[in-house]
């Protein structure tokens, strides 16, 4: 009997849906991993990349300037800026050596041709008066040489390595100028303007401002640190050194000009006139000479007397300084002595007979002056005498160390 055997029956293995779902669920959750995964690589890639992005600005920011651009940069810069202060020193300098030239046709003017000025001024020029008028305006002439002196040496930087020695050559060249400048406006205002002609007056006090204002801006100190200076210098006065005759010379030759120009400058009265106008303008044209003795003169010969301490009288400024001082006094000196006999002249020919008391002469004409003939023979021998050592140190100073 044949046997009866079972089929074999094989099933698919098919997950069940439980399996199939948790399969998901980890496909899915590992899917979102990865993914968040990338994200921090991307984002971690960004934050590197920023963070050496950062580090190399602050980098750059803590590190020197010194490349090649930036000098080159700044290079260019101060070449400009130089370029800009030699054309403003070049400008100076050029109005510094026209003001020079200027001065001297000023000063040949006043002294050629005094006649002009006066009636410009509606100042008499006959008479006694007149020939005061003349005389004052001859006398202040000479120190146009000065002026000049001083303007050239400010142009011609002579004396840029002494900045002490500067300031002063600045201060002279300013001062005066404007002294006379505000003393001829303040004239002026006294004056009817109808009187007088204004054009040529206006511009001489325009032209003395203008020259007073460009020589104080070469100066290289503040005007208290100069006046702190000049103050004590003045208590100082007795401080000596081995050029002691020198030096006490051009110190009492200061003392001696601040003296004689205010005399000038402040009196009421002339202190050699026989007479005295006192109009404004003509009042302008004697206290003018004072005026330039004091604020001229002065510092000038301050100057020297700080060069005779410091031994460099020999240098090229000095004795620039002291050949235009004694022009000038030779020129003021020559103008007393020929003012004093024209002045004799005049008086000869206007006073009656029976007034002229035997010969009219120089001595018995200077009895009756301000002064008198003991100011008169005092002055010109005290002059004469200074006028002789100014030009000593201007051909041949001092050997000094």
């Amino acid at each position: 009997m044949p046997s009866m055997s079972m089929p074999l029956v094989v099933r698919s293995q098919r997950p069940s849906l439980s399996t199939h779902l948790r399969v998901s669920s980890r496909t899915r959750i590992s899917m979102c991993q990865q993914s968040q995964s990338r994200s921090r690589s991307r984002f971690s890639l960004k934050y590197s990349s920023a963070s050496r992005k950062k580090n190399a600005s602050l980098v750059r920011l803590l590190k020197p300037k010194n490349n090649n651009n930036t000098s080159t940069q700044m290079s260019n810069r101060g070449m400009v800026q130089n370029t800009k202060n030699d054309e403003r020193g070049g400008a100076s300098q050029v109005f510094l050596a026209s003001s020079s030239v200027a001065w001297i046709a000023l000063g040949v003017c006043a002294f050629a041709q005094p006649e002009d000025i006066a009636r410009t001024m509606n100042l008499s020029v006959q008479g006694i008066d007149g020939l005061q008028h003349l005389t004052n305006l001859q006398a202040t002439a000479p120190y146009a040489v000065l002026q000049s002196a001083v303007l050239a040496l400010l142009a011609s930087n002579q004396n840029q390595q002494e900045e002490d020695s500067d300031s002063l050559l600045a201060t002279a060249g300013a001062l005066a100028p404007a002294a006379s400048a505000l003393a001829l406006a303040v004239a002026l205002t006294q004056t009817p303007m109808e009187s007088v002609d204004n054009v040529p007056l206006a511009c001489y006090a325009a032209f003395a401002a203008a020259t007073a204002a460009l020589s104080a801006s070469t100066s290289k100190k503040s005007p208290s640190e100069f006046l702190d200076e000049r103050a004590e210098d003045a208590k100082n006065i007795s401080r000596l050194n081995d050029n002691t005759y020198l030096l006490y010379f051009y110190k009492i030759s200061t003392i001696a000009s601040l003296v004689v120009g205010g005399s000038f400058a402040l009196s009421p009265i002339s202190p050699l006139a026989i007479s005295n106008d006192p109009t404004p303008l003509a009042q302008f044209l004697r206290r003018d000479f004072g005026l330039f003795s004091i604020f001229l003169l002065a510092p000038v010969q301050t100057l020297l007397a700080s060069a005779a301490e410091t031994g460099t009288l020999a240098t090229p400024t000095c004795r620039v300084l002291n050949l235009a001082v004694a022009i000038a006094i030779a020129g003021i000196d020559g103008v007393t002595l020929y003012s004093s006999k024209a002045t004799a002249d005049v008086l000869r020919e206007t006073l009656p007979a029976d007034q002229l008391a035997g010969t009219l002469d120089v001595s018995s004409l200077v009895e009756g002056s301000s002064g008198g003939i003991e100011n008169f023979v005092g002055a010109l021998a005290v002059s004469a005498t200074i006028l002789v050592v100014y030009l000593a140190q201007a051909v041949r100073p001092s050997a000094q160390d």
